[in-house]
């Protein structure tokens, strides 16, 4: 990657840790969360992708579904590096607790919903796909994962309070510096 000059992304916060129980991802309910919305956004994606063409008779060769996969490249590439750039401030003492605009997040999250939509109100008699019912051990699967998921999330925002842990070992004992506004400091 330094040779052709692209960023390298650490979304799980492994440089510079030693084991896999140092990983920020472990340790921060904020990062820990923004990657399972990563992940969630990534699988959605390609499920509506799938369920949309098929729903709506479209070619998977088509004009339409080859710009869709153009938009949401481009697209895709914008939101992750605004919602990496969020993780880096949150990691930065003296941005911590700065709001970021999420500019570009909402319309994409509001583009998935709709692909939902679509999705599910074409989805009787669409062509390829048979309505099946889930099997148990499909079900339980998920069931048991999402559980284990959010058990764990809750776990590391308001059992361990890894908000505390993060001030006492960044914030405190740091000064920050006062904002700028046009050109006068303010306290």
């Amino acid at each position: 990657m330094d040779l052709i000059g692209l960023e390298k992304y650490d979304w799980l916060g492994r440089k510079g840790k030693k084991s896999v129980s140092e990983w920020r991802v472990l340790n921060d309910y904020f990062r820990f969360g923004g990657v399972i919305q990563a992940f969630i956004l990534i699988s959605v994606n390609f499920l509506t992708g799938f369920f949309m063409i098929n729903a709506l008779w479209i070619p998977p060769l088509s004009i339409p579904t080859l710009t869709r996969m153009y938009i949401w490249f481009l697209l895709g590439n914008i939101v992750f590096k605004e919602g990496y750039s969020t993780l880096l401030r949150r990691d930065n003492p003296d941005t911590h607790y700065d709001y970021i605009e999420p500019t570009n997040r909402w319309p994409t999250y509001g583009i998935l919903v709709l692909e939902i939509a679509i999705s599910v109100k074409y989805e009787r008699n669409a062509g390829n796909i048979q309505p099946e019912p889930m099997g148990p051990i499909v079900f339980y699967g998920w069931l048991i994962t999402f559980i284990v998921l959010v058990y764990y999330y809750i776990h590391l925002r308001w059992i361990r309070k890894t908000d505390k842990e993060f001030e006492a070992k960044f914030i405190t004992g740091h000064k920050r510096s006062p904002k700028k506004t046009n050109g006068k400091k303010n306290n």
